[in-house]
């Protein structure tokens, strides 16, 4: 483990215990998980390709604040997780998680909203960075996003608008100028969100929202800078303690002004739906579904993709619960050399988590992936087992 990771748990370790138990508005809480998972397929490679596969031993400290109180509600947190492959070891790396989301209540009817996250990450190698003897680890990246908001009007009231706005950076370390072009997906984008609701009913509100992104990407001469906005109308509602949820329905516009073939536009329908059904205490089921055009790359102009999930937890008692999960998605490439590419992958998730008391408890998971398209060459087959032991100390 890196010294910095070490000193940032033994700090948090030791402010929890520093803390009184008087103290209901704030809680800081440090977390160790280890363990280790197996992986058949690393590069997600299709079946007529070298498909490695190895052992990865997991250590991720982490460091929580929650602070809850009639002025604040926020969390904010930091993790690393260290990766040890067994295959090979110039895989190994580590990566940082700096999240925050935070409400500040200025009064009842306005409300001040604060995110951002900053993460560093490495993926796996791909059949790509494989091919490309310059390519020697997979492609690491920087994350980097803030986003602040305001809510004017109560939520219990009969009307409330909300707007944001926000930017983000992509940046890649690696692998910039090889095989993978990984310079040519780097980019700036900034965000806007305004969103108007109405009470039509106890606990339902109808909306008007409206969101618009411009993606700015670092290379002069780059074909993938574009403007991207979103109209939907819907619904919001908690029809009771057992049913929530929030409906969007409307049309995305993406337009790109130095595509290959002159000005571009792409439109298509949109959504996304979300759904919680809690019919007992202990057991509950979430299900939703998406439609958003992602950004391209060198080899497309732009990905529309289609998510659909569903995700059951169940309490068997205090100590035991499960999850499983399963989800589907359509990605449908547009423009270059993918143009018509079609890729439909599922996966399905089965876990289980033990508490043995309330400092100490293990997961046990296991990952099924599949991918089928048109493309033969990117049809693969992956699964992941993971057991870990979770402590908070």
């Amino acid at each position: 483990m890196k010294p910095h990771i070490f000193l940032c748990l033994c700090v948090a370790a030791a402010a929890t215990q520093a803390q009184t138990r008087d103290d209901t508005d704030q809680a800081l809480e440090a977390i160790l998980k280890l363990g280790a998972r197996y992986d058949t397929n690393l590069s997600e490679a299709a079946d007529s390709q070298y498909q490695p596969e190895s052992a990865i031993w997991v250590v991720s400290p982490e460091i929580v604040w929650n602070v809850d109180n009639r002025r604040v509600r926020g969390i904010s947190s930091y993790s690393a997780n260290r990766y040890t492959y067994e295959y090979d070891d110039q895989d190994d790396h580590t990566e940082h998680f700096l999240d925050t989301d935070w409400s500040v209540f200025l009064n009842r009817k306005n409300t001040l909203e604060v995110n951002a996250y900053h993460n560093q990450q490495q993926n796996d190698r791909t059949s790509i960075n494989r091919a490309d003897p310059a390519e020697k680890v997979g492609d690491q990246f920087t994350d980097t996003a803030g986003t602040l908001g305001y809510k004017l009007g109560a939520d219990s009231g009969p009307a409330q608008i909300q707007a944001s706005v926000g930017i983000q950076t992509m940046r890649f370390d690696n692998n910039l100028d090889t095989l993978s072009k990984n310079r040519e997906r780097e980019y700036d984008r900034r965000s806007t969100i305004a969103t108007v609701l109405f009470a039509v009913a106890p606990k339902t509100r109808t909306l008007l929202e409206v969101r618009h992104y411009s993606f700015d990407y670092l290379p002069a001469d780059s074909d993938l800078d574009n403007d991207g906005t979103s109209i939907y109308g819907g619904v919001v509602w908690e029809a009771s303690a057992k049913t929530t949820g929030s409906i969007r329905i409307g049309r995305h516009t993406k337009s790109f002004d130095r595509h290959e073939n002159g000005n571009f536009e792409h439109e298509a329908a949109s959504w996304d739906m979300a759904l919680r059904w809690k019919p007992r205490s202990y057991s509950s089921v979430e299900i939703m579904t998406s439609k958003i055009p992602e950004e391209g790359s060198s080899r497309s102009t732009l990905v529309d993709v289609t998510r659909n999930s569903a995700k059951w937890t169940h309490y068997w008692s205090s100590k035991v619960f499960t999850e499983a999960r399963l989800r589907y998605d359509i990605e449908k490439y547009v423009g270059k050399d993918f143009d018509g590419r079609k890729d439909k992958t599922v996966y399905g998730t089965a876990g289980m988590t033990y508490i043995f008391n309330r400092r100490v408890s293990a997961e046990f998971r296991h990952t099924t992936k599949s991918r089928s398209s048109n493309s033969a060459i990117e049809e693969f087959d992956r699964n992941i087992s993971e057991i870990y032991l979770n402590f908070k100390l």
